[in-house]
């Protein structure tokens, strides 16, 4: 057996994928003049995208490289993945060959060796379902469909491996740093001089950074030339540039011998076409003999350039333990795991079309599962790409190290600028390892040398980040983002963005992304059913419902723009009435405004923190608020002023909720200190009826009452649950699981037998109250999902993100209905109308806008 044909023989992988490239070559000549039937079972497009898709491939890896940038070098510690990929390489070769062996007539297919039937007869009678059903099975059943199929599978199989061998989240190894940070964009200034472009954009990118934090904190360049944030990111800017560069200098050096394979297979071809015609097996060993002899002995077009300096990075054998021997069309990807950061404001994702089912990032050039150019996958995507979190501390050690995600980040802060040594016995907290050992040895004189180095051992653990002044702003808490660490965040990636290369939007580099190799594997037009098959990669979806890329309606809503507040508007309510509609902000205001003028009626000021919620008692008379000052205030609507405050929460008041019967006499809140709280809203005053400390490990988000017994309430929290209350007992009665992050805000079904729920996880969820099963799980934003209402006829479900969207579903179906885009800012609250005729939404960008509901629902249904 020679080698190449045996997995496990000493084949090398790149003469192996330049016999499987020689082979699609011969094998598409073959079809071009062989007969109609053929064609039908092996159309010449569908087989030009999977060659296209093999390019692709072939160029992200390297497999046509010789030497340091080859696929065998980078596999070189991995004989399992290294077999693995030779087995598929050799799979593909042999469906290749047995093609054409068919195609150039050297034999009968196998179906007509074995059988006398014909394989053009068909029975006439059938009808068109009947045909195409028949024509299905002939396909399955012929030896050139079942090729087809093969040759697709084993493609797909090897796209899986690569998603794994040049995963981006594990490239950030030292040397590949090194490399990158060592990259120059050398241009030619005159005949005699060239100058790295990248270190000339170094004194741009600071002064870049130093405006944009002279925006930031409305201050004079003097007050912060000196900063040493702004000199950091100002040379992380250049730093990601020289990243972006290498990476793609790196995918062109990789990519470079796909091209030149193709012109000296067409070449070939195009000169001596008889001889690949007339003969199958010396056909072949020519084209491969030509191929492996001219690759060994021609130079780079490129000459000794800087692309020849590439080295394919080692594959971690780590990842080893992922592959699945058993079967070669079975293997899977690793996923990449980041934080649930927002899409706002990224770079999008590059286009892709229906059936694609790779696509090559114009950012780290590394081609990845389709699945990565959508909603979070993309979100995690760009972020690993952007590094955007840095030390936000003066003195690191490490100041200019970029981390990928905020964990990461996070992780570096506290080990190194957090950390602290405690004793075993006394509360205080010492700075160093010394520091204890001082405090050991003077105060538990009775401990040995042993037993005080176990305990410095095992003493260090990490303190809360206890600033309350934003580094970058200097602005306080509270945050729009919640928390310091989320408003660090949102800084970090804003100033990282300005790296991005505007070049991965030219239509020079479309070579590059795949376009040109690859528009037929890419869902390009022309496919046929074979070709389809079975190209998708089958990575298993988290959720069904709807794709939150896919293209929704058109909305032709229109809406009326209310200005009036100086911060994010966090909270609407329209009264019983429908007369009237109250706003909070952040700018710690309460707003109430004349539905039929939208003329503000009367601000009410009082709160020291921004308005959360605010509530309409049932005869509208009053109006109670919740804020992050940690109170609670009722309200007079007619003359504005406050009637009292509650005081006994001892953390953001977040939500509250009156109770749904008629008189509307309980009222629930939930905090920030993990508990909540029931009242008694008795005319002229307000009585605690008692405080349920719930078990939720991390701030109560929002409450809502589930009966009209004023008995039973929901809780969302930080902990990613939602759990369910006894308000009798005190008991937690169940706990739904299912969000992967912060749960923000619960709403009740109008029927009282579903609950809705909306998360930083970016996903709307519907849970069954009975069986506290999560029924349905909705995807069509991009970002967090920060509001939730339900339409009061229980029909629509609408929910606000940080993607600036608000998205309309079907309470049945769950799909999107309706998509509106005319917010500038994230959505923060939304609000019905009492006749469902109007819906109000509130922004991060300081308006309200409200949306004429009937009007658009009436020309719809007209529709």
């Amino acid at each position: 057996m020679s080698a190449g044909t045996s997995p496990t023989g000493n084949a090398s992988l790149g003469a192996t994928s330049r016999r499987c490239v020689a082979a699609f070559s011969i094998l598409l000549a073959g079809l071009e003049v062989t007969h109609d039937g053929y064609k039908a079972l092996m159309p010449p497009i569908a087989l030009r995208n999977q060659r296209d898709r093999f390019r692709v491939w072939a160029g992200n890896l390297g497999a046509l490289q010789h030497g340091r940038a080859s696929l065998d070098f980078r596999l070189r510690e991995s004989s399992l993945m290294r077999i693995t990929v030779l087995k598929l390489l050799t799979q593909l070769k042999d469906a290749l060959i047995k093609s054409n062996e068919v195609v150039q007539g050297l034999r009968l297919p196998l179906e007509k060796q074995f059988s006398d039937q014909h394989w053009e007869d068909s029975d006439s009678s059938e009808d068109d379902v009947g045909q195409e059903r028949s024509q299905c099975r002939t396909h399955q059943r012929t030896e050139l469909g079942q090729n087809m199929l093969e040759i697709t599978q084993a493609i797909s199989a090897l796209f899986k491996l690569s998603f794994k061998i040049r995963n981006p989240s594990t490239r950030s190894t030292t040397q590949s740093t090194l490399r990158a940070l060592l990259f120059k964009q050398m241009i030619q200034v005159d005949e005699a001089t060239t100058v790295d472009l990248l270190t000339a954009y170094a004194d741009f990118d600071v002064a870049h950074i130093r405006e944009k934090f002279r925006q930031m904190r409305c201050a004079s360049t003097d007050e912060i030339s000196d900063d040493y944030l702004v000199e950091r990111w100002g040379k992380s800017v250049t730093n990601r540039r020289r990243f972006f560069g290498y990476w793609k200098r790196h995918a062109r050096k990789l990519a470079q011998e796909t091209e030149e394979e193709r012109l000296r297979n067409e070449q070939s071809l195009s000169a001596h076409p008889d001889v690949f015609l007339a003969n199958t097996g010396t056909a072949l060993e020519g084209m491969f003999a030509n191929t492996l002899t001219g690759n060994r002995e021609t130079q780079s077009t490129a000459g000794e350039t800087i692309l020849s300096a590439t080295e394919g990075t080692a594959y971690d054998r780590k990842l080893d333990d992922d592959v699945d021997m058993q079967s070669v069309i079975s293997y899977t990807s690793t996923a990449f795991s980041h934080d649930g950061t927002s899409m706002a404001d990224l770079p999008q994702p590059p286009r892709t079309e229906t059936g694609q089912a790779e696509f090559k990032c114009p950012y780290c050039w590394v081609v990845c599962p389709i699945r990565h150019a959508k909603g979070k996958h993309w979100r995690e995507h760009i972020l690993q790409d952007l590094q955007p979190y840095m030390c936000t501390y003066n003195d690191c050690p490490d100041p200019d190290a970029m981390y990928g995600t905020r964990q990461a980040w996070l992780s570096h802060e506290a080990q190194t600028h957090r950390k602290v040594w405690r004793c075993f016995e006394h509360t205080v907290l010492f700075g160093s390892p010394r520091a204890l050992k001082e405090h050991l040895e003077t105060r538990h004189p009775n401990l040995g040398a042993s037993q005080i180095q176990t305990m410095i051992d095992l003493g260090h653990a990490t303190i809360l980040d206890d600033r309350s002044v934003c580094p970058f702003c200097l602005s306080e808490q509270p945050f729009e983002q919640k928390d310091l660490i989320s408003h660090m965040a949102s800084h970090m990636k804003s100033l990282a963005l300005f790296s991005v290369p505007i070049s991965a939007q030219d239509k020079d580099d479309e070579s590059m992304s795949g376009k040109s190799n690859s528009s037929g594997a890419q869902g390009g037009g022309g496919r046929s059913v074979d070709s389809l098959r079975s190209v998708a990669l089958d990575f298993p979806e988290e959720v069904v419902g709807n794709d939150p890329d896919e293209e929704t309606p058109a909305t032709a809503r229109t809406s009326k723009v209310i200005n009036g507040h100086k911060s994010g508007v966090w909270s609407l309510a329209f009264s019983p009435d429908g007369r009237q509609l109250a706003s909070g902000s952040n700018d710690k205001t309460i707003k109430l405004w004349d539905v039929a003028t939208w003329q503000c009626l009367r601000a009410l000021k009082g709160h020291k923190q921004a308005v959360y919620t605010v509530v309409y008692s049932n005869d509208g008379s009053q109006l109670i608020s919740s804020s992050a000052d940690n109170c609670i205030k009722v309200w007079d609507v007619a003359t504005g002023k406050c009637l009292r405050t509650l005081a006994e929460h001892e953390g953001k008041v977040l939500s509250i909720a009156l109770s749904k019967d008629a008189s509307g006499c309980r009222l629930v809140s939930c905090s920030a200190d993990k508990t909540i709280k029931i009242w008694n809203m008795v005319p002229n005053s307000v009585k605690s009826l008692g405080t349920i400390t719930t078990d939720h490990d991390g701030d109560v988000n929002s409450i809502v009452w589930l009966d009209y017994m004023n008995i039973r309430v929901a809780s969302a929290s930080d902990d990613h649950t939602i759990k369910i209350w006894n308000t009798i007992t005190g008991e937690c009665e169940k706990t739904l699981e299912g969000h992967t992050d912060w749960v923000r805000e619960v709403v009740a079904s109008k029927d009282g037998k579903h609950l809705y729920s909306i998360s930083n996880d970016e996903m709307v969820k519907k849970w069954d109250l009975e069986t506290g099963e999560c029924v349905r799980t909705i995807v069509g934003h991009t970002a967090w999902v920060l509001s939730l209402i339900a339409s009061p006829d229980g029909t629509k479900v609408v929910t606000g993100g940080k993607d600036k969207v608000i998205n309309i579903f079907d309470a049945q179906t769950g799909m999107t209905v309706e998509t509106l885009e005319q917010h500038n800012g994230s959505v923060l609250s939304l609000a019905f109308s009492p006749d469902g005729k109007l819906l109000a939404s509130g922004s991060v960008d300081k308006t309200i806008r409200i949306w004429d509901w009937e009007e658009r629902s009436e020309h719809r249904e007209a529709a």
